[in-house]
């Protein structure tokens, strides 16, 4: 009869650490899953020219010419809304892309059909707007257009 009652007795203990376990691993697994990898948050990003002249905008993969050109008048501004993972480094770059275009690796500024101007991500330049993090606008300004090469 003791033996009934110990058997009893850490059946029952068994039974209580098992429910416990379960319990937390439930809540954990409920916890990894609900909340997801990192919160998203949209930036709002601005390309603005002020060059004084016209600018076309044309983006490349794998030196294929890409069907989303973004061309501004002088004092224009285009604005496009990324969605981010909070505390990733800039995603400017992603202005340029459009949901059929992703994965962009280089860009070319055409100023009137008289200057033109090239960047891509091994471009070194703090004017390279594919690597640009100061801020959530870029501007294309007169020194960006003088310092461009002449269309031939």
């Amino acid at each position: 009869m003791n033996y009934l009652l110990i058997g009893k007795i850490k059946n029952k203990t068994m039974k209580t650490v098992f429910f416990k376990i379960t319990s937390f691993l439930l809540v954990l697994n409920l916890l990894t899953f609900c909340t997801g990898c990192e919160p998203e948050y949209n930036t709002t990003y601005t390309i603005k020219n002020d060059s004084g002249k016209s600018i076309k905008i044309n983006t490349y993969k794998f030196s294929e010419l890409l069907n989303n050109e973004i061309i501004l008048r002088d004092g224009e501004s285009f604005i496009k809304e990324v969605e981010d993972l909070q505390g990733s480094p800039s995603s400017f770059y992603r202005v340029f892309e459009n949901k059929d275009n992703f994965n962009i690796d280089s860009i070319t500024i055409i100023y009137d059909n008289l200057k033109i101007d090239g960047f891509s991500f091994s471009t070194q330049s703090i004017r390279n707007p594919l690597l640009f993090q100061t801020d959530d606008t870029f501007t294309f300004t007169e020194e960006d257009y003088e310092n461009a090469e002449d269309c031939n």
